[in-house]
């Protein structure tokens, strides 16, 4: 569910536009805070700071973390 949640979260920072894509970025941040809130609370064990960390990364290095898809076997485009 997390990683779903942050993928929703790059898309949206990345493709939506206007106010509707910035309620829906709210949305989805408070739905991570609530689960991240509750898997601190059921496994404790964890180190689950690092899934914030892995949306800012990927939120800041936008083009860098992607895998191109669209490229060929030969690597061109």
């Amino acid at each position: 569910k997390l990683a779903d949640i942050i993928d929703a979260l790059v898309f949206i920072t990345d493709e939506g536009i206007g106010t509707h894509a910035q309620k829906v970025i709210q949305i989805l941040e408070g739905m991570l805070d609530e689960k991240l809130g509750q898997a601190e609370t059921n496994f404790p064990q964890y180190s689950w700071k690092y899934a914030r960390e892995l949306l800012d990364e990927l939120l800041q290095n936008g083009e860098k973390t992607k895998v191109a898809f669209e490229r060929g076997g030969d690597g061109k485009d």
